[in-house]
């Protein structure tokens, strides 16, 4: 059995679908990264993006699971660094949609929280598995927002080995559909932001 969850942009634009494979949750994490954080920021969605110590909660999926449905002219790309991943979002109202690695041949959707339809259902997709990059968090280490993702903190090695798993077996199943990709290319020309955008947003 599977199950469709929608996906949207802010304006609604731009729609699509992740699918949950056998009814299995999508893994969950929280992102404290600078480069998560500048994502937002570049697109002035900070508020709708970051929790209160700057992290963006995020679901994994891999691309064969995510079909955009309307809108897709709306879809955009960037670099924040020029061997980094490619940030997608829609060029509408500037939703944060995902982050994918730079070549097709590594199947791997990091989803934002603010590309799912209906916020209401985040808990619904399973439950938070860990937060990294912990060092990069602005809240204060001694203050009880911290103390909380603390208890909860996974190490980006462990992380990374799960992210590993998911793209092998993808591949292991021959699963080549992306909708971010064609013919080995991006399907919306990357932009790399400028040495002013990157210092103005790190």
């Amino acid at each position: 059995m599977t199950e469709t969850v929608e996906l949207s942009c802010q304006c609604g634009t731009l729609k699509g679908t992740v699918t949950r494979e056998n009814g299995k949750n999508l893994p969950h994490y929280f992102c404290y990264c600078d480069d998560c954080r500048a994502f937002a920021r570049h697109l002035g969605q900070e508020e709708q993006a970051l929790d209160c110590c700057g992290g963006v909660e995020v679901f994994h999926t891999v691309p064969a699971n995510l079909v955009w449905t309307a809108g897709q002219e709306q879809l955009r790309c960037l670099k924040l660094k020029e061997k980094g991943a490619l940030r997608w979002y829609s060029n509408c109202c500037q939703t944060p949609l995902c982050t994918v690695p730079p070549s097709e041949g590594f199947p791997f959707v990091s989803l934002n929280h603010t590309a799912l339809a209906d916020q209401d259902r985040k808990s619904e997709l399973g439950p938070v598995l860990g937060r990294v990059q912990l060092k990069f968090a602005l809240c204060a280490e001694d203050s009880e927002a911290f103390a909380r993702i603390k208890s909860e903190e996974m190490s980006l090695l462990r992380l990374v080995g799960r992210i590993i798993g998911l793209m092998l077996g993808q591949r292991f199943r021959g699963r080549k559909q992306t909708p971010f990709f064609s013919k080995g290319q991006p399907v919306s020309e990357p932009r790399l932001l400028s040495e002013e955008e990157r210092k103005a947003v790190y």
